[in-house]
């Protein structure tokens, strides 16, 4: 058919699919995709210089269907004198041990597999035969899951997973999210020359030359996300609007450039904005604030690839939670594979978790108040206290404040009028409790309040108390620095005696 064969080869120049003589792996499962791909590429083999080997993998998740399927690729590689390589995996077992989706394990497997077998054949590419409907449907399911151009751009027609070893590893070419270089090994491309033919033309083409293509009765599995897509979703759409899926496709090529430029971007910007270290990547926060909110989430994306290798996983949701989009920022966060990202005064850091975790409680000392130890401090008003980590704390005598609501954070006006110096500064003690201002006298534990207002477990011991003695109570907290005014030291306009307490980082 020498239409689809010259849309096919069109495809391939635009794309620079193959600059020069290779061998090439491609992925065979028997269906008319693949089927059509193997046969046109053999048909312009000489025309690239491709020297192509076959490649097949049995999943065992058809029983005779999938071993039927086996022998027809290998029957179909003979006729065209071309070497086959024929595999299986258990990716039930696979699934089971990783807790992922048939669909993902599935996928994750058969990318090993192909990076295998090039590696053994000394191959820098593997094809696939994805189609345009593939890339409506891959589309479609990234639009479901919220996702931003990376996921709408769809699959690319050259994207790269890597060498390796062992079945047991990430998802690395996500059907369609790209992967990074890490130093698991040199990189390798799969390339889709079929992503501008649709599925009713493979079909046509394997008809024309009589290749007879295995049926995959998987494909008509309603339990799985891709089929729902393929057989009710989008007729559904179609319904409204029978061009949708030229329209989704054209829109992904839109899609793709968008994503592209803002990816040329991140680049010029990088070197400037990134330090990178081992598991841990610094974004400057002045380069940051520089940078324009459209471009931040991309900035973020290049964070995580750098780290990891690939950013399969990262959801949009987690993006905009992290940069704050549909709220306030976190100060830290927790992102997919093991990373955080936390602020830091003059910028962000993201990293694996084992990386940064001195890090990271050197950082939330910075930001929080911190005694050296929970042993006692006497204060004498006025009086000035040197904490750790910069911190200071001032207590003076002061009249009630004009506007309470404008009292800072780590600041308090409290009526000590019956209680005498000195009071005492220190940290918590077992079973310790409070009676918050607005809570009409009941109390509260200490630990329930720094759990509420989400303290970190390591900082909670050293956290600082302002606490006086009562002839009958015994030590009665008045201030948790930061979280909480006892019903004790409650100030009004008739308060005869205010201590002002201010904790301030310098």
């Amino acid at each position: 058919m020498p239409n689809i064969s010259d849309r096919v080869k069109h495809f391939i120049d635009e794309h620079q699919l193959f600059t020069h003589p290779q061998t090439l792996v491609v992925g065979v499962s028997g269906g008319a995709d693949s089927v059509c791909l193997l046969h046109l590429l053999d048909s312009l083999s000489e025309h690239y210089w491709l020297r192509l080997h076959v490649a097949h993998l049995n999943h065992r998740l058809r029983g005779p269907e999938a071993e039927a399927d086996a022998r027809y690729v290998q029957i179909l590689a003979r006729q065209l004198k071309l070497p086959c390589t024929i595999s299986a995996a258990d990716v039930r077992s696979y699934q089971a041990e990783h807790s992922l989706s048939p669909e993902l394990a599935a996928r994750q497997v058969r990318y090993a597999f192909l990076a295998d077998v090039a590696r053994s054949v000394g191959a820098e590419r593997v094809a696939v035969g994805h189609t345009a409907d593939d890339q409506v449907e891959t589309v479609a399911i990234h639009w479901l899951r919220g996702s931003g151009l990376a996921g709408l751009r769809g699959m690319r027609s050259a994207a790269p997973i890597f060498r390796l070893a062992e079945a047991d590893v990430p998802d690395l070419e996500g059907y369609g999210a790209e992967s990074g270089v890490t130093a698991q090994g040199p990189l390798l491309l799969v390339v889709r020359p079929l992503l501008a033919l649709w599925r009713r033309e493979t079909e046509a083409y394997c008809r024309h030359f009589d290749l007879k293509p295995r049926s995959d009765s998987s494909n008509d599995d309603l339990s799985l996300r891709r089929n729902r897509v393929r057989h009710q979703l989008i007729p559904a759409l179609e319904g409204y609007n029978p061009e949708f899926k030229e329209n989704v496709w054209r829109a992904s090529l839109t899609y793709a450039a968008e994503y592209d430029y803002l990816e040329a971007q991140v680049d010029a910007l990088w070197s400037r904005l990134a330090t990178v270290g081992d598991g841990v990547v610094r974004l400057d926060g002045e380069v940051w604030h520089e940078t324009p909110l459209a471009l931040q989430p991309y900035c973020l994306r290049r964070a995580v690839l750098t780290i990891v290798g690939h950013v399969e996983g990262l959801e949009r949701v987690h993006i905009d939670a992290a940069l704050g989009a549909n709220g306030p920022a976190r100060a830290r966060m927790s992102l997919p594979h093991g990373l955080v990202m936390m602020r830091e005064p003059d910028g962000f850091v993201v990293g694996l978790r084992d990386k940064l975790e001195q890090r990271l409680r050197a950082l939330d000392r910075s930001f929080a108040p911190q005694l050296a130890s929970p042993a006692p401090l006497l204060i004498e008003p006025p009086a000035r206290v040197m904490l750790p980590f910069g911190w200071q704390a001032r207590f003076t005598w002061a009249s009630p404040p004009a506007n309470p609501a404008a009292v800072g954070s780590f600041e308090a006006y409290l009526d000590v009028s019956a209680f005498s110096p000195p009071f005492i500064l220190r940290g918590r003690l077992p079973g310790e409790r409070i009676a918050p201002l607005g809570l009409h006298g009941q109390s509260k534990t200490l630990q329930d309040i720094m759990v509420d207002a989400k303290i970190a477990t390591h900082l909670r011991a050293n956290w600082p108390l302002l606490v006086v003695t009562d002839p009958e109570l015994g030590e009665q907290p008045l201030w948790v620095v930061g979280l909480t005014v006892s019903e004790l030291a409650r100030v009004t306009m008739q308060s005869e005696r205010v201590l002002h307490a201010r904790l301030s980082n310098s």
